[in-house]
């Protein structure tokens, strides 16, 4: 599993959404970094194996997204796809979540990371 943590500063429509072309995704989502108990959240198979999504209003709040395989010990290659972490309309907090979101997931290592932390438009939003 990965996991991958963000902020809202107010409350967001937000929509997680994990692929694979090659596995069978599973996504948790967490309140704040509690691992434990029931998650806030969680998708297995929507609409088919290999996509899981979760789409849903989320409070202010700290969350922490647990991005994993349904069945131990699967690998493969996967798109994590987040929209809805700033706050509409609003392009400073919307370019200041993709950063942050960039840099903790690892975003110098990403397949397609491509005009991320310059001024030109971002052309997709994956990772």
């Amino acid at each position: 599993a990965r996991y991958y943590s963000f902020t809202l500063a107010q409350q967001s429509d937000v929509t997680i959404v994990l692929e694979s072309g090659d596995a069978d995704t599973y996504l948790n989502l967490w309140q704040d970094d509690n691992r434990t108990g029931t998650p806030v959240a969680f998708d297995d198979d929507s609409p088919d194996t290999s996509r899981s999504e979760i789409a849903r209003s989320l409070a202010a709040g700290s969350y922490t997204i647990e991005a994993t395989t349904y069945g131990e010990g699967e690998t493969g290659d996967f798109t994590l796809t987040v929209t809805g972490l700033g706050a509409a309309g609003d392009s400073a907090s919307d370019r200041a979540a993709l950063v942050a979101f960039y840099n903790a997931t690892d975003g110098d290592n990403w397949t397609n990371n491509s005009d991320w932390l310059t001024d030109a438009p971002s052309a997709n939003g994956t990772a």
